[in-house]
C-alpha cells in the first residue's frame, strides 16, 4: 500500500491547553507532552476532545478569521501572490529582465512606474513593482 499526502480542508474548532487543567474526557496520545501552547481540540459532528501537540498545531492549523472581519488574510495573500507570479512569468515571456539591477532600472524609476500603475488601479503591478523594492532594499 502507498501512502499519499493530504491537506486538511476542514475548519478545526480548537481552544488552548492551560498547563494543570484537568483533562478527564479528553483524549491524549501516549507520545503527546502535555505543554504551554497545545491545543484542545472539539470534533464538529460528536464533540469528541482530543489533545493537539504544540508543534503539530504550529505546522499544521492557522486559525481562521482572526484578522480582519471574516477575511482570511493567507488566502488573500496567496491570491495576489500567484497573480503576481503569473504576470512575473508573461513579463519574463515577454522579454522583460533586469529589474533586479539597480543600474539599468534605477528605484527611482520602478517608483514612479508604482505610482503609475497605482492611479490606473492596476493593483497586481503595483504588488509585483512594490516587491521587487522590497527585494532590492533587503539586498542591501
Amino acid at each position: 500500500m502507498t501512502w499519499e499526502k493530504y491537506r486538511k480542508t476542514a475548519e478545526q474548532e480548537m481552544r488552548p491547553y492551560i498547563p494543570g487543567e484537568d483533562l478527564t474526557g479528553v483524549s491524549v496520545s501516549e507520545r503527546d507532552t502535555l505543554e504551554q501552547g497545545g491545543m484542545i481540540a472539539r470534533g464538529a459532528d460528536d464533540d469528541a476532545l482530543w489533545y493537539v501537540s504544540k508543534r503539530f498545531y504550529e505546522e499544521n492549523y492557522k486559525i481562521v478569521g482572526r484578522y480582519c472581519c471574516s477575511m482570511d488574510l493567507d488566502e488573500v495573500v496567496d491570491q495576489i501572490a500567484n497573480l503576481m507570479k503569473s504576470k512575473f512569468d508573461q513579463k519574463a515571456r515577454s522579454g522583460y529582465s533586469g529589474w533586479e539591477n539597480h543600474s539599468s532600472i534605477p528605484d527611482a524609476a520602478l517608483i514612479n512606474k508604482l505610482l503609475a500603475n497605482a492611479r490606473r488601479k492596476d493593483w497586481v503591478d503595483v504588488a509585483n513593482l512594490a516587491a521587487i523594492l522590497e527585494y532590492r532594499a533587503a539586498q542591501r
